[in-house]
Formats: structure tokens, C-alpha cells, sequence
């Protein structure tokens, strides 16, 4: 009746929720897994895991801050640009980290490293995405 005109969820919002929705979940559940024993792993893999990941993906902030964009990108809030800005600064951060204190090039190869490119380019792609439905007031 009166107050905001009710807003038709973009079709890429649906799709962006539930990849960030599902990424974070299941790398929680596998960090939880790992931790709790349910996974064997090898000390030495262990340790090169957490090397290799800044601590389990900064100890689960990235992870959780993929759900918390998830939600807000589906529920059009406008903070939802702010939360995968700071998913973007620190990945693109763990991953500058990972170069310069491993061979990561080397461990995951060339492929692996055209891969790790693809998909910082299409998270930059998804905040550029978010960044305009900001702009043309879709989130709130």
C-alpha cells in the first residue's frame, strides 16, 4: 500500500547470493571439519595448508564475510557493496601474501594460477556489478 515501491530481485543478485551463499558455507564447514578431526590431514599438510591459506583464510573472516555478502546482496541492502569491497581488498591481500612468503606459482601451477586470475576478475566484475545496482538505487 504506501511506502516503497517493492523491488524485483535482479536475476544476477539470485545467482551471486547463492555462489557467495554456498562458497562460504562449505569453507567454514571444511575449516570446521579440519579442525574438529573429521578430516584426517598429515601434520606436514597441515601445516603447509595453513601456510599456503594466511591461516585458514584469515581464521574465517573471509569465509564469513562471504555469507554476510550473500545476505545482504539478497536482501538489496546497500551495505552489500561495502562487504564484497572488503571480500575483494582481502583476497586480492591473501593472495599477494601467499606470493611473496611461498611459491605459490610454482605449488599450484599454471593453470591453477590462470584460474586464481579468472576468478579475481570476476570478483572484480561482481563488485562492479554491485557498485551499480548501488547507483541506480536497486540496493538500499
Amino acid at each position: 500500500m504506501f511506502g516503497k515501491k517493492k523491488v524485483k530481485r535482479p536475476f544476477w543478485v539470485w545467482i551471486i547470493s547463492a555462489f557467495y551463499l554456498l562458497s562460504g558455507f562449505l569453507t567454514l564447514l571444511s575449516l570446521w571439519q579440519i579442525q574438529s578431526g573429521l578430516v584426517p590431514v598429515k601434520p606436514g599438510e597441515l601445516g603447509d595448508l595453513k601456510r599456503t591459506s594466511l591461516i585458514w583464510s584469515l581464521g574465517g573472516i573471509i569465509p564469513i564475510l562471504n555469507l554476510a555478502g550473500a545476505v545482504s546482496l539478497f536482501l538489496l541492502k546497500k551495505s552489500a557493496f561495502y562487504i564484497f569491497m572488503a571480500l575483494l581488498a582481502l583476497s586480492l591481500s591473501n593472495a599477494l601474501w601467499q606470493v611473496l612468503t611461498t611459491d605459490w606459482f610454482q605449488e599450484i601451477g599454471g593453470q591453477g594460477s590462470i584460474g586464481a586470475m579468472i576468478g579475481y576478475g570476476l570478483a572484480i566484475v561482481i563488485c562492479y556489478y554491485i557498485y551499480r545496482l548501488k547507483q541506480r538505487g536497486v540496493l538500499t
